[in-house]
């Protein structure tokens, strides 16, 4: 071994920690009620960015996302917040424009006179249902051990 603390080869006889390169996080795009080509509904959106929150990004990093993927009425809507507005009031703000607002008798009255439509298959008509439990688990209206039996 050399003298300098590297072995004849030039390697370190020190372990060496990997270098990890993090990727800041993606999320599909959101322009508002008038959905261009290539983006996604409001609760799809939500959910991304619900999920990115549990895993281990940096808040910073999940808020440039979340900028980065609001277009249009969208994007004018939380550029209208402070610049230093949290993740949390990002969606507290498009939760209050683009969020169910339905009460909560017109949404189990919506999800209990759901017909499956001529024209539906019955995957878009299952999907449509169990997005209307969803907004009612995420109300605080059923109870999320109910909806299995709702559904059925």
């Amino acid at each position: 071994m050399a003298s300098n603390g590297t072995e004849e080869n030039g390697t370190t006889d020190q372990p060496t920690t990997p270098l990890v390169e993090t990727h800041p996080p993606r999320i599909s795009n959101f322009s508002g009620n008038e959905p261009k080509s290539g983006d996604t509904t409001y609760e799809l959106w939500k959910q991304e960015v619900k999920l990115l929150m549990k895993q281990s990004y940096e808040k910073e990093a999940i808020l440039n996302a979340v900028r980065r993927s609001l277009r249009g009425e969208a994007g004018y809507a939380a550029m209208r917040l402070d610049l230093d507005a949290s993740v949390e009031e990002v969606i507290h703000k498009l939760d209050s424009i683009y969020g169910n607002v339905d009460k909560k008798e017109e949404l189990l009255a919506e999800f209990y006179g759901s017909r499956q439509k001529e024209d539906e298959t019955v995957t878009s008509w299952s999907c449509r249902l169990e997005s209307l439990m969803g907004q009612a688990v995420e109300r605080g209206i059923v109870g999320r051990q109910d909806v299995d039996g709702m559904l059925h």
